[in-house]
């Protein structure tokens, strides 16, 4: 089942995936829509015709954000 987790504005989903004992998958969905200082996901890959770079600086941007320990 999906777990979703509040960092600040920005809304991330985190699904684990058992394939066998030893080999698990664990994706991270963002929310496209979620805003921070005016900028959004969506609004970066919109921006220009160069799609690989938009969505590396923009992944990278929103990496910036502090996150939560769990320890």
């Amino acid at each position: 089942m999906p777990q979703t987790d509040n960092y600040g504005e920005l809304n991330m989903q985190r699904v684990d995936h058992a394939d066998a004992v030893e080999r698990r998958k664990c994706h991270t969905l963002l929310d496209e829509a979620a805003h921070h200082r005016g900028c959004s996901l969506k609004s970066q890959l919109e921006a220009e015709l160069k799609l690989q770079i938009n969505l590396q600086g923009a992944l990278i941007c929103f990496r910036c954000f502090r996150v939560r320990d769990y320890t």
